[in-house]
């Protein structure tokens, strides 16, 4: 329900998320009484319509209304998911009126699609990446295994987070007829010298 639930991450330091369904948005100031998980960095996902969807004199099937551009997510008029990033709880949620968030320190507003299929690769799903990866300071990309292997050896520990946690922790590159099997990062080495 737009405005009235949410879903809420909360970015744990070693790395991990807790995943809060459904919470009440104005239950959000007592998050810690209601889940019993301490906020911190969140990132809080909401439904919303635009400022100008519906009203005295709007016509909400007017030609412009919706928009297609997923740079200008945050005038779609239909309704949209929004993600909210806080690097910290917000101390205050009061005066902001009922379903209201406080400022975060990042957001990003979907593009708005009239069947509600936010699956759209250049549309939707590129741009939350690039929200996630300014969230996590990280490059989320995936990678075939080919490119994992080349961006280890040209850039050894340095790789994205997708070869880190694929590659070098016993998953498989194949080479044609034979696999390499690589084990801890210290092993790596030692198995590409090996061939």
């Amino acid at each position: 329900m737009f405005g009235v639930l949410a879903d809420v991450a909360l970015l744990r330091d070693n790395g991990t998320v807790v995943y809060l369904e459904e919470v009440p948005v104005q239950s959000l100031p007592a998050i810690h009484e209601m889940t019993g998980h301490k906020p911190g960095r969140m990132v809080i996902w909401d439904f919303e319509y635009g400022p100008d969807y519906s009203g005295p004199g709007e016509d909400v099937l007017r030609e412009d209304r919706a928009i297609g551009d997923p740079f200008q997510g945050d005038n779609s008029n239909f309704l949209h998911p929004v993600l909210y990033y806080y690097i910290s709880f917000p101390s205050s949620f009061k005066g902001l009126g009922k379903g209201k968030l406080p400022p975060p320190d990042l957001y990003h507003h979907i593009v708005e699609d009239f069947l509600t299929d936010w699956t759209q690769r250049t549309n939707h799903v590129i741009p939350v990446r690039r929200f996630f990866e300014a969230v996590f300071g990280a490059d989320l990309r995936s990678f075939f295994a080919q490119t994992c292997f080349q961006l280890i050896l040209t850039h050894g520990d340095n790789v994205p987070l997708f070869c880190q946690q694929h590659y070098l922790q016993g998953h498989s590159v194949s080479t044609g007829d034979e696999t390499i099997t690589f084990g801890p990062p210290e092993l790596f080495l030692d198995a590409v010298l090996a061939h």
